[in-house]
């Protein structure tokens, strides 16, 4: 199902702490470390975070917790103007769960993406970078990482991805031909059951 796209006037979320902290001195620590890569900036915003005292974190927090009230407000005010989107949201509390298929496990594993190799083998290293970040922060860091990355450092990426692909389109066509062999072998199974009953019908008539 395709996501729906967020409106226009839909408020701007909340700011963590860490983040307003990031945002505001992000680009001194960059500015003293200009030979420092993306990754490296963010472990040495994590360490400054760490080591910032709790009375100079006092501001961020007092910061972060004003605007998740300002998101809170607009949030409703949102809700007012467009009353459709808080039927829509009632309407996902409302709806139940849709049972999920019943995962066949001969089935071949999908083919994962480039981004999704990237993500897999540099996600450890952010998150030791930016022990503060959450979860979803993590992953802006990640998507802002792989944005940033030139295309010869992506290549490695998309050859492992182009790589995993060709394996499960070998590996689903045997699936396929298993799935396509075991279908007809109990079809005509069906069949012969069928017919032996029916032949004992006869014989009882006779």
């Amino acid at each position: 199902m395709p996501r729906r796209k967020r409106h226009a006037d839909h408020p701007k979320r909340a700011m963590t702490a860490y983040m307003l902290f990031c945002q505001e001195k992000r680009t001194e620590i960059k500015d003293k470390n200009p030979d420092v890569g993306f990754g490296q900036v963010g472990k040495l915003l994590g360490e400054a975070w760490k080591e910032l005292p709790t009375g100079d974190k006092a501001k961020y927090n007092e910061i972060a917790a004003k605007d998740k009230i300002r998101y809170q407000k607009d949030m409703a005010a949102y809700k007012a103007e467009h009353p459709e989107s808080s039927s829509d949201e009632e309407d996902k509390k409302k709806k139940p769960a849709k049972k999920k298929r019943k995962k066949d496990p001969n089935a071949p594993k999908k083919p994962a993406s480039a981004y999704f190799h990237f993500s897999k083998k540099m996600r450890p290293k952010i998150k030791e970078d930016n022990p503060a970040a959450t979860f979803g922060e993590l992953g802006k860091l990640l998507g802002a990482a792989w944005k940033g990355l030139p295309a010869d450092e992506k290549k490695p990426y998309e050859t492992a991805a182009e790589e995993d692909k060709q394996r499960y389109e070998k590996e689903n066509k045997a699936y396929q031909s298993k799935k396509k062999a075991a279908s007809s072998s109990d079809s005509s199974s069906s069949d012969d059951d069928s017919d032996e009953s029916s032949s004992s019908s006869d014989s009882e008539s006779d």
